[in-house]
């Protein structure tokens, strides 16, 4: 009995040795479930019997990329009602600290929390400006981006001390506090220090707006005023592996968005592009009927009759065909948009 337990600890020992490739992490899954662990490259031990009762779930390091582009673009409305479309792409990989959420999360749901979180932070900015303004802030909307995907929160939330049901903080009550946190956490790493003290409060340029009543931060003029510190903000976030919402929320890390274009949607293009023909032709319209009424005065002025004088008009614009102009009164005309 003892020679047969022994082998049966043997072989659940050696049936829990696994070896997870080069660039995978792997998740154990022992009689049909998921075991919150993550196993790292090369051999390891995973779980008793693991080889007789389950498998290795494998996931590869490689990056993932997301498009957001035509009828997939992340969508906003511009306070002039127009939609626009925000494309781009976002490079992702799984997050190894956070594999176990990874793995339960369907690719599709990933997609479009990353559209999600575009459409929600950025639909109510859109709402106060024009298409054209909106569209002209290209810079602004990309770090704006680059802040939800890299940082726990956007810098002008921490920054903003207006409508704090509207900016809950979760973490951190004050932008001053988790600058203590930065700094107690990274105090033995002088580049990191260096990094915080640049992202210092008091640095921050704050423009704000008349809304209701009250003053609020000018969120697009807040990115572009405090762009190196933004900058820098983003880059200590990623140095230290801080995890934003969709990050946490969906087991990734988010290593870039590439922010292609800022346009209006496949509609309102074709709208304008209509409503521009109608002016054109409109305009073309109105400078005929100014040539056709200088000639008319003219050909008048010579001894023609109106109605005669209208139909010789007509032809020398190629309105009306006429071989003959009355009594031989040709008008000196440029006619060169005949």
């Amino acid at each position: 009995m003892g020679t047969l337990f022994i082998l049966v600890l043997i072989f659940g020992i050696l049936g829990g040795i696994v070896k997870i490739p080069t660039n995978y992490h792997g998740i154990p899954i022992f009689l049909g479930k998921k075991v919150n662990r993550v196993l790292g490259e090369g051999l390891g031990y995973a779980y008793p019997f693991l080889n007789f009762f389950g498998k290795i779930l494998l996931f590869s390091e490689d990056l993932e990329t997301q498009s957001l582009e035509g009828q997939e673009a992340a969508k906003v409305i511009s306070k002039d009602g127009l939609e626009i479309w925000i494309e781009g792409s976002a490079q992702w990989r799984p997050d190894p600290e956070n594999l176990f959420t990874y793995s339960k999360t369907p690719s599709d749901t990933i997609h479009h929390g990353m559209k999600d979180a575009i459409e929600q932070g950025l639909g109510e900015i859109a709402g106060t400006l024009d298409g054209e303004s909106f569209k002209a802030r290209r810079e602004e909307i990309k770090y704006i981006i680059d802040s939800y995907f890299s940082l726990k929160r956007r810098p002008d939330f921490y920054i903003n001390k207006q409508d704090p049901e509207k900016f809950p903080i979760e973490s951190s009550s004050s932008f001053e506090e988790h600058l203590r946190w930065l700094k107690r956490v990274n105090s033995y790493d002088q580049e990191k220090m260096r990094l915080i003290e640049k992202i210092e409060a008091k640095n921050w340029i704050v423009p704000t707006v008349e809304k209701d009543g009250k003053k609020i931060i000018d969120v697009l003029e807040f990115y572009k005023e405090n762009i190196n510190l933004i900058v820098t903000m983003i880059k200590l976030g990623n140095t230290i592996n801080e995890k934003s919402e969709i990050e946490e929320r969906y087991g990734i890390k988010i290593e870039t968005f590439k922010l292609a274009q800022v346009k209006y949607s496949a509609k309102v293009q074709a709208s304008m592009e209509e409503k521009n023909q109608a002016e054109n032709k409109n305009k073309a319209a109105k400078s005929i009927r100014v040539q056709k009424m200088e000639i008319m005065d003219e050909l008048i002025k010579k001894g023609v009759s109106p109605e005669k004088a209208s139909d010789d008009a007509d032809a020398l614009l190629g309105l009306a065909k006429k071989d003959i102009i009355s009594g031989g009164a040709l008008p000196l005309f440029n006619l060169g948009n005949k």
